[in-house]
């Protein structure tokens, strides 16, 4: 039975207006519509010029599918655009999840929060959508292209990697005035319409017609050539059609003739820019005022949204008459279930333009007071539970740093930052470093910023990025003389430097970070610094320091009855006891360690444990055991998005294939290491890289290339106990060197 209209869910706000006046392009239409029907398409781009039509063509033919009984229609609309609520792998795996109902939006947003690898959490909402036949409208894609169409965000990058690649995606409908440039191998999967012209002659004359329906302006008595003349003079452009109309119907000073505004434009962009400029002008100073608000918002807004930015710079404006104004003049969108109002995407690209820089009610000040209207109704601290609690924060953001303001960007983002790196968001956290980096004057706020920006490149990676930052941050607390900067900085900092391989630096940097913290009386600060000392230790291959290390941690764990201490001793201790092959202690270590940190809710640390607990019982001959779990392992790197503990679970499961005699699933164990390490940056990616070159030297039938790569991989993974023994592999490298000799 076919799906009625009312059963299609929509989420976002729609790319485009006024759909009622839309005029012909049929055979556009009937293009989208019938490329969207095909199987074997995954993506429709239009592409074209700015005000040609785009989103409203796209916006048409989903109406079209909607309504349609031929069983193509989709189930599910997801809109998102750079205009309203922005375009990024975030927004739109929030949106669509919203699809879907409260029970599976619950399970998808744990899947975001989680920090699986963002393929993993592509994919399965593609799985958990495919039954909705869902299609994406992403509309101004060309904010984040290249001139020559690269994708410039790693998200979307990937989600258009994955609409190609995967069994069932969305469809996605794109509109851009950049085609994208896609992978040749891909593009017979892709329907491409280009607007290079405007509408048609006689389809603009239709247009201009029906925006004067009513007979108000000299269009209404204007003849069709003078009609098809206007037409000609803004090359059919839509949007401009709209601009003409809206310059006569309201100027009742001058009430030019048709033929005044014919001679009163130049070329077909500056009538455009022109046309919006003088519309702004011919405003009320009210209205004009909360025009450029709304151009400063440059997303949906609410009358006590602008009347509260307008409040202590223009309080003799009436921001609800204005708005209403706006609205029916058409210089602004009201949409009424939300009560919120929206320029024309081009409207305020132009008003935001024309505003002064400074001033009561330039565009710094607009700004300033727009940042501080989001925080104003940003939830507290208490009542974040996923990414999406701090969007207003993230809002707030974007407009200090419009404003200029870096230094309240900044402390805005150290309040945020943590939390959205926990939750999954560490690429949108680097991105926002990025945005103020450079910018800083005041010390403590370029401290916060490099402590913030270093922990997020440790965490995300690349660490080699990490460690320049947080040096930079150690020098500045020195410089400032308090000891809790430095403590703060030097613990950061050794954090770093274990997986970038600077053993030696981690150790002095955590020894004296611990120092300073227990002078301070900051046990867990002390604690944390004295677990990459004790690792660091391990990883030179001196168990000794290592477990004498962990032992100091679990006294002061003890001495202040914190069980998240004793966890960490008894994780530093496993990893110690793996340097000796004290393969039953360093089981029962691991075991304790990851109950302790399960108790405390220390997600971060387990997938850790879990290795050196795989490590353990593949010591002890339990492969099995081990396999399940280094797979556990791999859940709770996704899970604390650590792409160095996953290249850690996977190169072991690497070995744990080889010794099976799956050389397939061992060499594509090692590649995906190799790829975890590579994107975190970390000292692990040659060792990888060689295991990888090994395995797939060994499914080749190369023995004596498997020998001399494997022995390569032996070398380079040295002492390192989160890594299976080198001992092991050159064992292995020498049976198949002595082999082939024979």
């Amino acid at each position: 039975m076919p799906m009625r209209a009312t059963e299609t869910r929509v989420v976002g706000v729609p790319v485009a207006y006024g759909l009622e006046t839309f005029r012909n392009r049929v055979d556009e239409i009937d293009h989208v519509v019938e490329a969207l029907a095909r199987p074997d398409t995954r993506v429709v781009t239009v592409v074209g010029r700015r005000g040609i039509g785009k989103s409203a063509l796209a916006a048409k033919a989903t109406e079209r599918l909607v309504t349609a009984l031929d069983g193509h229609r989709p189930g599910g609309i997801v809109n998102v655009s750079s205009r309203t609520s922005g375009i990024s792998l975030e927004r739109i795996f929030l949106d669509a999840a919203h699809l879907l109902g409260p029970a599976e939006e619950e399970r998808l947003l744990q899947v975001w929060s989680s920090g699986r690898s963002a393929a993993d959490k592509v994919l399965e909402l593609f799985t958990a959508l495919a039954p909705l036949r869902c299609l994406i409208i992403v509309d101004n894609l060309e904010d984040h292209l290249t001139d020559e169409g690269e994708v410039t965000d790693e998200g979307l990058r990937l989600l258009l990697d994955l609409v190609f690649r995967a069994p069932d995606p969305p469809r996605l409908l794109i509109t851009s005035q950049v085609p994208p440039a896609l992978p040749t191998a891909v593009r017979r999967y892709e329907a491409r319409l280009r607007l290079d012209q405007g509408l048609p002659t006689e389809e603009a004359v239709e247009l201009l017609r029906d925006l004067d329906r009513s007979g108000t302006t000299a269009l209404g008595d204007a003849s069709g050539a003078e009609l098809a003349e206007m037409a000609r003079k803004v090359h059919g452009i839509p949007r401009a059609l709209e601009l003409v109309f809206a310059a006569m119907s309201d100027d009742y000073l001058t009430m030019p003739s048709l033929d005044e505004m014919l001679t009163s434009f130049a070329g077909r962009g500056d009538i455009v820019a022109g046309l919006a400029q003088d519309r702004y002008h011919r405003l009320d100073e009210p209205a004009r005022i909360v025009l450029d608000v709304l151009a400063v918002f440059h997303r949906p807004a609410s009358v006590e949204a602008i009347a509260w930015v307008l409040r202590p710079i223009a309080p003799a404006v009436d921001a609800a008459p204005a708005l209403a104004t706006l609205a029916r003049t058409h210089m602004a969108t009201l949409d009424r279930r939300s009560r919120t109002f929206v320029l024309h995407p081009l409207d305020a690209d132009l008003a935001y333009a024309g505003l002064p820089e400074s001033g009561v009610l330039g565009r710094r000040s607009l700004e300033r007071r727009t940042a501080q209207w989001y925080l104003h109704e940003a939830p507290d601290e208490s009542r974040w539970e996923v990414v999406d609690d701090v969007s207003a924060y993230r809002w707030a953001f974007q407009h200090w740093v419009k404003a200029y303001d870096y230094g309240p960007a900044a402390r805005l983002l150290e309040q945020i930052g943590e939390f959205m790196v926990w939750r999954g968001s560490t690429a949108a956290v680097i991105e926002m470093h990025a945005d103020i980096d450079g910018h800083l004057t005041d010390d403590d706020t370029i401290l916060g910023h490099l402590l913030g920006y270093g922990f997020a490149r440790t965490i995300g990676g690349p660490v080699a990025a990490a460690v320049p930052l947080l040096e930079r941050a150690e020098e500045l607390a020195r410089a400032d003389g308090d000891e809790r900067k430095v403590e703060n900085a030097l613990r950061l900092l050794a954090g770093a430097y274990r997986p970038a391989g600077r053993l030696r630096d981690a150790i002095a940097a955590g020894l004296a970070a611990a120092d300073l913290a227990h002078g301070l009386g900051n046990h867990h600060n002390e604690s944390h610094s004295l677990i990459n000392v004790s690792l660091a230790y391990s990883y030179l291959g001196n168990m000794g320091d290592g477990l004498r290390t962990a032992e100091r941690l679990r006294e002061l764990g003890e001495a202040h009855d914190d069980d998240l201490l004793v966890a960490r001793a008894r994780d530093a201790k496993s990893a110690a006891y793996l340097v000796g092959r004290r393969w039953e202690e360093a089981r029962d270590e691991a075991v304790a360690a990851i109950g302790a940190y399960e108790r405390t809710r220390v997600t971060e640390a387990i997938g850790y444990a879990r290795n050196v607990l795989g490590l353990a019982l593949l010591g002890l001959g339990d492969a099995g055991a081990a396999t399940d779990t280094f797979q556990l392992g791999l859940a709770d790197a996704f899970t604390s998005e650590q792409p160095r503990v996953e290249g850690f679970c996977r190169y072991n499961l690497a070995w744990v294939y080889w010794s099976a005699g799956r050389l397939q699933e061992a060499t594509g164990e090692a590649q995906l290491s190799r790829r975890a390490f590579e994107r975190a940056g970390s000292a692990e990616e040659p060792a990888a890289a060689a295991l990888a070159l090994a395995a797939a030297a060994m499914l080749a039938g190369d023995v004596p290339e498997a020998s001399a790569r494997l022995a390569e991989a032996a070398r380079h993974a040295g002492a390192n106990p989160d890594l299976c023994p080198a001992a092991w592999l050159s064992a292995e490298a020498d049976r198949l060197r002595r082999a082939g000799a024979g």
